[in-house]
């Protein structure tokens, strides 16, 4: 049940690029059709090119959001500890900029967290295009095996028909996922702001498992539903961002960074695992080019995509290092009516 429209918020949503930039305008189309009068949203718009961050800020006017502008690209966890500094409400649901919601779903888990008392929620999360979804998570496993000090992950009813969740209930669970992740405020005065060591990936796992430690619950709540909207291909807009959001460098550190934090094992497959999966979405990218290549014996086509993707990645590094060495402070690109914090001017 809706809230009366003079009821004070409880969630602020924070909406932060997670791989693309130019999604973000759909993403921000789907939270104001479903948003009750008085929805307090956050978008972070981390450099996005002109014709983009033109729409999101015609956007920012008429649906009253605040867009927190930056010259520079962030990592998610960048972006996300930024918009806290605008929150002030009894809980912050985080966004990712690529994600369509259902009708009902702030609602939903908002009453699981007051019911059960949980510091982290998660929804239903499909994949795929609108009629075509799939489970993509239904709660799952973040660990560390004691016996073996290996990371375990498991994303639950993962690939299954939709249909399947029809039978699902509300339960507590390990893990859910940036897609879409409700967290009490007070979270983040316990635990202090998100690790921006962790740049591209294991970030939603740290945080869970960090609530799981000091004593919080994670919960599952499958009447909140969320679709992540896999890309057909990567725009001019989205290439350079999505290059650098995968890339070796931010890899590597963020591995690094998770494998010390939780004591894993120098044997851990998750080093590897995750490494593989990146280099192999990273290049998702270079599709428009590297097409022709299928013409040329396999051998040869790879090292070609190889050589493709050392200089994409040195030349979107060098690019990142030098936007920050010349940074400008983050600014308010729109202040809401509702807005009586945050002071990043």
């Amino acid at each position: 049940m809706a809230l009366p429209s003079d009821t004070p918020p409880a969630s602020t949503i924070v909406v932060v690029p997670r791989q693309t930039l130019s999604h973000t305008r759909r993403a921000l189309a789907s939270l104001t059709a479903d948003a009750r009068p008085g929805t307090r949203i956050v978008c972070i718009d981390a450099g996005s090119a002109s014709p983009v961050a033109d729409e999101l800020a015609r956007l920012a006017r008429a649906h009253d959001v605040a867009v927190v502008r930056t010259d520079h690209f962030l990592t998610p966890n960048e972006a996300r500890n930024l918009a806290l500094g605008y929150v002030d409400t009894e809980f912050v649901a985080f966004v990712d900029n690529d994600i369509v919601v259902e009708p009902g779903w702030l609602d939903a888990l908002e009453r699981c967290a007051r019911e059960t008392g949980a510091w982290v929620v998660s929804p239903l999360y499909l994949a795929g295009a609108p009629g075509t979804q799939l489970i993509h998570h239904a709660g799952g496993d973040a660990h560390v095996d004691a016996q073996r000090q290996w990371f375990v992950e498991s994303h639950g009813y993962q690939d299954l028909d939709p249909t399947e969740a029809l039978a699902l209930e509300r339960t507590q669970t390990e893990e859910g996922e940036f897609h879409c992740l409700l967290v009490r405020r007070e979270v983040f005065e316990r635990l202090g702001p998100l690790d921006e060591r962790l740049q591209s990936t294991l970030e939603h796992c740290d945080l869970c498992m960090q609530v799981r430690v000091a004593g919080g619950e994670v919960w599952f709540e499958p009447s909140a539903r969320v679709t992540y909207i896999v890309p057909r291909f990567v725009s001019r807009h989205d290439r350079q961002y999505w290059i650098l959001r995968w890339c070796d460098a931010w890899t590597e550190t963020s591995l690094r960074q998770f494998s010390e934090k939780w004591a894993l094992a120098r044997d851990d497959p998750t080093v590897a695992n995750r490494s593989d999966w990146h280099q192999l979405h990273r290049r998702y990218a270079y599709r428009p080019y590297v097409s022709p290549l299928n013409r040329i014996p396999g051998a040869t086509a790879h090292r070609i995509v190889d050589v493709i993707d050392r200089l994409a990645q040195r030349r979107v590094l060098e690019r990142h290092r030098a936007s920050l060495a010349r940074a400008r402070p983050p600014r308010l690109v729109h202040e809401p009516s509702w807005m009586t914090v945050g002071s990043h001017e």
